[in-house]
């Protein structure tokens, strides 16, 4: 993230995935501090998405840190070269309970043809379509995700998403299923206001006796 976006008090890790290989970020506090990952192109143009997301997760999910934290995902979706499937992915940014939102890189006309000769049989291995991948790794947390074409507009996404940490709430609730069992439990956030949508974390874990 640009210096100077991330708001004072936060916490993100950003996790940017690059051909060859990936790397998961520590974590920075403070106004316009950011963590950053990637390492150089290997020589095979390989990405492992949903492994880097998951070192990002466990990065952050530190018990007992009140400061706000976010997950920032830089990639075009694609995943050729993880070991663990999307849902393992979706099941950590779940668990470390914080707001995900991705940036995703679109491609140019030339591109999007060639991927649509060679990229259905992978995605159908695979289970996900690029940008429905990241759909499913924003929603259950109540982030979103950003098409882009254009890399100058990282920054204003960047901006958006800043805002959107500065104008959080924190709502609380006592559920009706007391059951300690882990398990996962979906709730949703209505306003009475007509026309307002609300974004939220899917769900969350029961906590285990």
């Amino acid at each position: 993230m640009p210096v100077g976006v991330s708001p004072a008090g936060s916490s993100m890790a950003v996790v940017g995935v690059t051909t060859g290989s990936t790397s998961a970020c520590g974590t920075s506090t403070g106004a316009g501090a950011a963590s950053g990952t990637g390492a150089g192109a290997g020589a095979a143009a390989l990405s492992a998405l949903y492994d880097a997301v998951i070192e990002g997760a466990r990065a952050i999910a530190e018990p007992g840190r009140n400061e706000k934290r976010a997950i920032v995902i830089l990639s075009d979706g694609e995943d050729t070269a993880s070991v663990a499937p999307l849902t393992d992915a979706v099941e950590a940014v779940r668990h470390a309970e914080v707001p995900v939102y991705s940036i995703a890189i679109e491609f140019g006309d030339a591109d999007r043809s060639w991927r649509r000769a060679v990229d259905p049989l992978w995605r159908q291995l695979r289970g996900a379509s690029e940008i429905g991948a990241l759909n499913k790794l924003t929603d259950a947390t109540g982030g979103w995700t950003f098409p882009i074409e254009a890399a100058k507009r990282c920054k204003e996404v960047c901006l958006k998403i800043a805002d959107e940490l500065r104008n959080q709430y924190l709502l609380g609730y006592y559920p009706t299923n007391t059951v300690r069992d882990g398990q996962w439990r979906t709730n949703r956030v209505r306003s009475t206001r007509p026309g307002i949508e609300l974004k939220t974390r899917a769900g969350y874990y029961a906590p285990r006796s």
